[in-house]
């Protein structure tokens, strides 16, 4: 391995161990994948904000063994975004997922409306899961989005009281803009943002919502698929954190 380089990142569970001992997936892309040796470094994280610095003790063919350097623990933001939102097709999932990640999501909802086509299941979830951690070791993000299991529209009404920003991706003309309603907040606001399926949400949906305390927000002059509309929001949400 050049040691020029920042040395890769891997997901172990837990970090309150040494050595650390990373095993399954992760031992398979050590060993194979990217072919490291005893003697190289690497970091080790959770998705919970712990970072370890570390070296190679040993790697047999069931587990490989880390001796940690050094252990950092990031602070998790008070604030953030939740994004509650239906799900694409496909291969489309996966980059919400991945991008997600990337622009340092709270959490993700798959949400289940009234013209929902997706229906995920316990295996997709998982399978997002996976996406999320090779997101946030490409992107070097000690955190990762908790991705919730799928939830019907009326139970993410009932949760609108934990945040203090809802806002509604919605068409309609008289919508406000996203930095209308971003402007007014700051690092510790918690976001909640409701991303409907393509057919968009019912009149009814868009009524109780609304009537709930979520705000209609227009993200863009067109219509925007699913995963264009939940990542114009993070990024959007990602900036003003930034800034």
């Amino acid at each position: 391995m050049d040691h020029d380089t920042a040395p890769p990142w891997f997901f172990v569970p837990r970090i309150d161990e040494n050595p650390l001992r990373v095993t399954g997936d992760e031992a398979h892309h050590i060993r194979t994948t990217r072919r490291l040796r005893a003697g190289d470094r690497l970091v080790l994280f959770d998705g919970a904000g712990g970072e370890v610095q570390g070296t190679i003790e040993y790697i047999d063919r069931h587990e490989v063994g880390v001796a940690l350097a050094s252990v950092t623990t990031h602070p998790r933001p008070a604030g953030g975004l939740t994004l509650a939102t239906c799900m694409p097709k496909g291969r489309r999932q996966d980059i919400l997922i991945e991008k997600a990640t990337e622009l340092s999501v709270a959490a993700v909802w798959p949400m289940i409306t009234a013209r929902s086509v997706v229906r995920p299941d316990a295996i997709r979830v998982s399978k997002w899961q996976r996406t999320a951690i090779e997101a946030a070791k490409q992107s070097r993000q000690p955190f990762m989005p908790e991705i919730g299991q799928p939830t019907d529209f009326d139970t993410v009404l009932e949760r609108f009281a934990r945040f203090d920003r809802i806002l509604l991706a919605a068409p309609d003309p008289e919508a406000v803009s996203p930095a209308d309603l971003f402007r007014s907040g700051n690092a510790d606001t918690r976001f909640l943002a409701l991303i409907g399926p393509e057919g968009g949400f019912t009149a009814e949906e868009h009524h109780t919502a609304v009537s709930a305390g979520a705000v209609p927000v227009r993200l863009a002059p067109a219509i925007l698929r699913v995963e264009t509309a939940a990542l114009t929001v993070a990024a959007t949400v990602a900036a003003y954190r930034v800034g």
